[in-house]
């Protein structure tokens, strides 16, 4: 039960003008720049932090996590106490993400349960209620400008024995990586027509219309950089320009790299992450396919299970 509204806190240094992020203003992202590669962490644990239970920590604690989550727009957690959606929710928001998105297979509470849902012909279309492999993408890549999804929190309810595994990369990073190689890349992926998703379509009805709009994008409310992007092949199309070409195939470069600023991550109960919605993708998930195959009711208490929120704000530095 929510007791109490702490305030989102979002900086105003940096209005759209001024943002590092504009190609125009380099003494500004230079400054910006150093600051963040110097304080970005070299592995997991430096921005891991372990609580008794997500409905009951300090106000320092807060701040910490807060504090941790500036630095790569990503704060794993590890909890002592199993908490339930309610409780996920309440953690959310006491980190300043009150604005859940209701997505289409999330459910009453807006918290999407991520597992194999072999009963559901509408999970069924969907990769993550598959044991299938997720390419690199940022969540909600196909939703309406109006409606980005700037966080995400997911929390492992179930361990998956085999498989499943995560990895995680700053948007932040990939801007660096892809403006000091060639800062034509930046604006080829800030087009507002570069990436373009077809509408869905759900027993012949249009269910999200087409949506079309930039890689990167300054976000109106905090002057952040907001990223949506998608590496499938299949459903997304985009513009044809050599530049914006080069910028594609750079990120699948980079993201194939094995670069030292790539967090690699498997999910085990009691576990979670909780982000400024960063690129992230899953592996192939071995166990909960032969899990299911075994038990001939499909009982869906077998496998891993992930609690997926999504929210319009984002975790702000404290203040």
């Amino acid at each position: 039960m929510r007791k109490y509204c702490v305030k989102t806190l979002i900086s105003h240094s940096n209005t759209q003008g001024n943002s590092p992020f504009l190609l125009e203003n380099e003494s500004a992202y230079a400054l910006w720049r150093q600051e963040k590669l110097a304080n970005f962490p070299s592995k997991i644990s430096e921005i891991t932090v372990s609580i008794k239970a997500l409905d009951d920590f300090c106000v320092q604690q807060r701040k910490e996590i807060l504090d941790l989550s500036a630095k790569a727009n990503m704060v794993f957690y590890k909890v002592e106490s199993e908490p339930t959606k309610e409780t996920i929710s309440d953690f959310a928001f006491l980190l300043g993400l009150h604005r859940l998105d209701g997505n289409l297979c999330a459910g009453d509470d807006a918290i999407s349960s991520i597992q194999m849902r072999p009963d559901s012909e509408l999970h069924k279309t969907y990769i993550p209620y598959s044991n299938k492999a997720l390419s690199w993408h940022t969540d909600g890549y196909y939703n309406s400008s109006e409606k980005n999804i700037n966080a995400f929190l997911m929390h492992c309810a179930r361990t998956s024995e085999s498989g499943g595994d995560n990895q995680f990369f700053d948007p932040e990073i990939m801007y660096i990586l892809l403006r000091d190689d060639n800062p034509d890349s930046i604006a080829a992926l800030m087009q507002t027509d570069v990436m373009s998703i077809p509408p869905n379509e759900h027993n012949g009805e249009e269910i999200r219309p087409v949506q079309l709009g930039p890689v990167f994008s300054i976000d109106s409310e905090s002057a952040c950089l907001h990223m949506r992007y998608s590496a499938r092949k299949r459903n997304i199309d985009w513009k044809v320009e050599d530049r914006v070409q080069y910028a594609l195939n750079k990120i699948t470069e980079i993201l194939n790299s094995g670069s030292e600023y790539c967090f690699k991550y498997t999910p085990t109960q009691g576990q979670g992450i909780i982000a400024n919605n960063v690129l992230h993708n899953r592996s192939k998930i071995y166990e909960l396919e032969n899990k299911l195959e075994k038990e001939a009711d499909g009982n869906l208490g077998a496998g891993r299970l992930i609690y997926r929120a999504r929210f319009y704000d984002r975790l702000s530095r404290s203040e």
